[in-house]
């Protein structure tokens, strides 16, 4: 039972951490941080986090086997991040993509401000992970609007 009980404190732990972090008062747009449980799994999932990310910190026995998870994850959310951006950019004139551009770059400073560099820690790593997949989100969101 105690393995399980912390088990369970580490992927919420994980998990709060990054979208605590990601989701201050001063968020990029503002989200409310979820109230429960529940609420908290729906955000991560409205993001595209992928289920296996959560599932295998969810199964996790210790910070070992999150370092795995998140080092799995990483590089399938920061190259998502990667294309939302590209495929957006390249649907603009250069008088449209230039204010893309620098939006872009004010919120990589934001992010890495916020969440610090991914080496660092885990929670790090996790709020990296989280703002990445929430801007990917956004982008594709505005893709998909985008008229041309």
């Amino acid at each position: 039972m105690h393995h399980f009980a912390t088990r369970a404190s580490l992927c919420a732990c994980l998990l709060g951490l990054g979208w605590a972090v990601a989701h201050a008062a001063d968020r990029w747009p503002a989200y409310p941080m979820p109230a429960s449980d529940v609420a908290l799994d729906a955000a991560l999932m409205r993001i595209k986090l992928r289920p296996t990310y959560m599932a295998c910190l969810k199964r996790g026995r210790d910070a070992d086997d999150a370092v795995a998870c998140i080092r799995a994850e990483y590089p399938y959310q920061h190259l998502r991040l990667d294309q939302a951006y590209r495929r957006l950019a390249s649907r603009m004139g250069p008088s449209r993509r230039a204010p893309l551009d620098d939006e872009q770059e004010r919120w990589l400073r934001w992010r890495d401000a916020r969440c610090g560099r991914e080496e660092i820690d885990m929670g790090m790593a996790a709020c990296v992970i989280e703002m990445d997949a929430d801007r990917a989100t956004e982008l594709e969101e505005r893709m998909a609007g985008f008229a041309g």
